[in-house]
């Protein structure tokens, strides 16, 4: 019998002699018998260690000798006749064999270091878990039946312990359970030894294993407080998402409601990308208003990226924020959300990407405009539309899709303005490097859209910029319209504004338009704006025209800055500073706040900014917006 064996062994016996002691109010008995058990585990880790770095070595010898052996290897190969090229590609792929196990040894002993990290993370929380745990059980059972069994697939003991804190609380009465097993059994039991009113409805999409957890309610006299459901999996439809598997929901009763706690443990993570994300928008009006949501496996990279989505939106007119990370879970507490809060990504593309807004108000609805990535299997970048009749809950409609040569590459950034009841879409190219430029379309429903002859009808000219222009923004001055719009210098190092205008009463074809600028109307100054200020948004202001722009490039971070102008082509700056940074550490926008987009509501002279955010450097994007009040022509947040 081995030493590490050995030591297994007083670990074993040790632990249970803690638990029993402590079961028996024995304290001190039980500290010392804990002691014990650390003290064996920490020396079977030391143990451990020292076989590893012994199997290190013997790893580390076998990669010299192999590296020899290839060497060597292809020497020979080098000098064999070329009628031997057959023999010559079978060593040739006999030598990449050895090299794909030396790449795999060395991956098994990055594995066997972070399995020891997490043991050695185990071993510091054994005593107080176990402590833990043994208070909770000695609450609970009052039989001698075996328990289900925790850690593995079903929830873990700190799970547990939490669980049934916030039962005997007061805190949960009413439950609602995404994946049937040990929990539900344990959950039933801290209800029926609490007492007062208090149930358990668990959805199962396997019916062996939802007979399984009836039958060992049954056991336990606890079939009264869990209603367990065969609910097979079935497709499930969420706004802006692509269709993916949920429970079936045709059996849960009607009148669940006011549920405290939301615990999900299912389905398998394997059944779809982010598989448990439904739970929180299909459930949330079942929700109290103080709910709380437990998601198991947040270890796992899926499950942290749900808890990032549900942080950030909102579901039933509430948010949901990060209280408490457990050891393999973490607990999310319902808190309201603003009447105008808005965090809104479209997820077409099977994440949430919604980029470069432009917003306008047609018939009665709003309407938005944004950017989204290639489809699967196509390159091109496009223009997609959501409409809304409050502002801050939004549905995708459709996709302006790129036509035509001048299109072949994708197109994106469109800036939107209503002129004789018809939406003009001003949007670039996108793909063509210098050669982007700003393309012309207009709509009498606000989805489907005309281009304009002579597409693209922007491209600025002189020695100061490379000849690209996008971003395009579009804005009434006396007789004229604007187009602002963004370029780089020739050296496509300085991203920089510039201006065109045409008469109102054209056609805003391309022979209307003409160049306002001989030099750039605000280039990147500030040390905030580094080389970069993009994305001009204006409004007026009595006889003030205020433009909201991006200065950096995209998570620089990306900020939001103010100038002010009287003819439109002469610009001032508000600040020295941004007017809307990006978030803090740990915020949604935390990377960016960018590309903002200024909406004045006609129906009550609202102004709103929109603008892009994200927290992962560019991997998803949401839109927000805040509130603006005004002194004068001057800005403010809300």
């Amino acid at each position: 019998m081995t030493k590490r064996r050995v030591l297994l062994y007083v670990v074993g016996l040790a632990t249970a002699a803690a638990v029993v002691l402590g079961l028996l109010d024995r304290a001190s008995f039980a500290v010392s018998a804990m002691a014990v058990a650390v003290g064996a585990m920490f020396g079977w880790v030391v143990l451990w260690a020292r076989a590893l770095n012994a199997r290190l070595g013997r790893i580390g010898a076998d990669t010299t000798r192999h590296r020899d052996q290839l060497r060597s290897m292809k020497v020979a190969i080098g000098a064999v006749d070329e009628h031997l090229g057959s023999v010559d590609g079978r060593l040739t792929r006999r030598a990449d064999a050895h090299q794909a196990k030396l790449l795999a040894q060395s991956e098994k002993s990055a594995q066997l270091q972070r399995a020891m990290y997490d043991l050695s993370s185990l071993v510091q929380r054994t005593p107080s878990a176990t402590v833990e745990l043994g208070r909770v059980y000695q609450r609970l059972v009052r039989h001698e039946r075996p328990m289900p069994e925790l850690g593995g697939w079903a929830m873990t003991s700190s799970t547990l312990v939490w669980v049934v804190d916030q039962v005997y609380s007061g805190r949960v009465s009413t439950i609602i359970e995404c994946g049937s097993g040990s929990s539900t059994v344990w959950f039933a039991l801290a209800l029926e030894q609490r007492g007062a009113d208090g149930r358990i409805v668990s959805l199962e999409s396997s019916a062996e294993y939802a007979e399984r957890t009836r039958g060992r309610l049954a056991e336990l006299g606890l079939s009264h407080r869990a209603l367990v459901l065969t609910a097979p999996l079935v497709d499930c439809n969420l706004p802006n998402r692509p269709t993916q598997p949920w429970f079936d929901l045709s059996a849960l009763p009607e009148d669940l409601a006011a549920v405290d706690l939301l615990f999900v443990d299912g389905p398998l993570g394997n059944t779809s990308p982010q598989a448990r994300y439904p739970a929180l928008p299909v459930f949330a009006d079942r929700l109290a208003a103080d709910a709380l949501v437990l998601l198991d496996d947040t270890w796992r990279t899926p499950e942290r990226q749900i808890v990032q989505s549900w942080s950030a939106e909102s579901y039933a007119g509430r948010r949901f924020a990060v209280t408490e990370e457990l050891d393999r879970a973490t607990v999310l507490q319902a808190v309201p959300a603003p009447a105008d809060f808005m965090h809104w990504s479209d997820r077409s593309r099977g994440k949430p990407f919604a980029k470069d807004p432009s917003v306008v108000r047609f018939g009665d609805r709003y309407l938005m405009y944004f950017s989204v990535p290639p489809k699967p299997g196509d390159d091109r970048w496009g223009q997609a539309v959501a409409e809304s009749v409050d502002l801050s809950s939004w549905t995708t409609m459709g996709e302006v899709e790129p036509a035509g040569a001048v299109e072949a590459s994708g197109i994106c950034a469109g800036g939107a303005i209503v002129l004789d009841d018809r939406v003009h879409l001003f949007y670039q190219t996108y793909g063509n490097g210098a050669d982007d430029a700003i393309c012309h379309a207009t709509s009498t429903d606000g989805v489907t859209f005309e281009r304009a002859t002579g597409n693209p009808i922007i491209r600025p000219t002189g020695a100061w910029t490379c000849g690209r222009a996008i971003d395009a923004e579009l804005q009434v001055v006396g007789e004229e319209l604007f187009c602002y719009w963004a370029t780089r210098d020739p050296d496509y190092r300085i991203q920089m504004l510039g201006v065109h205008s045409a008469p109102l009463s054209s056609d805003l074809s391309a022979e209307h338009w003409r160049q306002r600028c001989s030099q750039s109307i605000l280039r990147p100054e500030l040390p905030w704006e580094r080389g970069c200020i993009e994305a001009p948004t204006i409004c007026r202001r009595d006889d003030t025209l205020v433009m909201f722009y991006a200065g950096g490039y995209n998570n620089e971070p990306q900020q939001i800055g103010v100038a002010f102008s009287r003819d439109g082509l002469s610009w001032e700056r508000m600040s020295d500073s941004p007017f809307l940074a990006n978030g803090h550490r740990g915020e949604w926008n935390s990377s960016e706040s960018g590309h903002p987009a200024v909406f004045v509501d006609p129906t009550d002279g609202a102004t709103w900014l929109f603008f892009q955010g994200n927290d992962d450097n560019g991997r998803s994007w949401f839109i927000s917006k805040r509130r603006i009040e005004w002194d004068g022509h001057r800005p403010r947040l809300a």
